[in-house]
């Protein structure tokens, strides 16, 4: 019964997919977003298109930042009762933790983020969160981390200043062994390949939102009702609700003082409510900075008692 309803799924997909992108009109070559790979199979073996154009599935970088923190959780369940080349296991003090492993994925999101130009500098980038972690006071290696005053690596930038480093937050060695097949699938260049857009699917999601406002996805509607639904949201989504004025005058209806002002209010509270959920925002990831940083801490207290 599953399979049957998935099927159908992806057959409806399809069929709006042909619909909404046909021949001979225009083409969707890149697709964007939370693409089932049944669907997108179908996609590929149809050829919607000529066959010289190849529709391509390209990856969100928050999804793949994300697979990161799921595949080193997954590793170290997996090796939980077992002990490394060290006779440690994965896990523990100073080794596999919850705050190492949330670090190591928001370093990765940061690598592809921040060299989303070039597929052979983010695979390059990626490679300097294994080394960096690997580094230590006696065995630096630090060769593939950005060199500067401004570089984010502690050591590299105590060579400009003079200072003395100390490595404070590297993981044991047979730790990252364990790791190297995990760094070695999410640094391959052709998933990188299919990051390098540097987009994500937030206004996809948030004009989805603005639709779904206005026609709810349980309740059916006629056609005449979604078009204009739809088209309200593309007006409200682009130039705010104060759009809504051109429409009415378009129909030769003039709106009174009140009105604007209500519609210029309406306006003025979505920006500020937008704002606030941004502030919102960072407040959470500065907590669970302060969050990481403590356990960090309580890990350097029990190592030196």
């Amino acid at each position: 019964m599953k399979d049957t309803v998935v099927e159908w799924k992806v057959k409806m997909q399809f069929e709006c997919f042909s619909v909404l992108f046909p021949r001979g009109t225009f083409a969707m070559q890149n697709i964007l977003g939370m693409v089932t790979p049944k669907f997108f199979k179908k996609i590929s073996e149809s050829k919607v298109y000529e066959e010289e154009l190849v529709v391509e599935k390209l990856e969100i970088i928050g999804h793949v930042q994300k697979r990161m923190g799921t595949k080193l959780r997954n590793l170290r369940n997996k090796l939980k009762s077992t002990k490394l080349t060290d006779g440690k296991k994965i896990s523990g003090c100073d080794r596999l933790t919850d705050a190492q492993i949330l670090l190591i994925q928001k370093y990765y999101g940061l690598a592809i983020r921040n060299t989303s130009k070039s597929v052979d500098e983010m695979s390059k980038s990626i490679w300097a969160i294994y080394f960096h972690k690997l580094s230590t006071d006696a065995k630096p290696q630090h060769g593939l981390c950005p060199m500067g005053s401004d570089s984010w690596c502690g050591f590299n930038k105590s060579l400009v200043s003079g200072e003395k480093y100390i490595h404070k937050h590297s993981l044991p060695e047979p730790v990252l062994l364990a790791t190297k097949k995990v760094f070695r699938e999410l640094a391959d260049k052709k998933l990188l390949s299919k990051c390098i857009h540097g987009q994500s699917q937030n206004p996809n999601e948030s004009f989805n939102n603005c639709v779904w406002k206005r026609i709810p996805k349980n309740t059916f509607v006629g056609i005449n009702t979604l078009k204009i639904g739809v088209m309200d949201a593309v007006l409200c989504f682009n130039d705010g609700f104060y759009s809504r004025t051109e429409v009415l005058k378009n129909l030769g209806i003039t709106p009174g003082k009140k009105h604007l002002r209500c519609i210029k209010k309406i306006d003025m509270l979505r920006i500020k409510e937008a704002e606030f959920m941004f502030q919102e925002a960072r407040k959470e990831a500065r907590t669970l900075k302060r969050q990481i940083k403590r356990v960090s801490e309580l890990s350097e207290t029990s190592k030196q008692d």
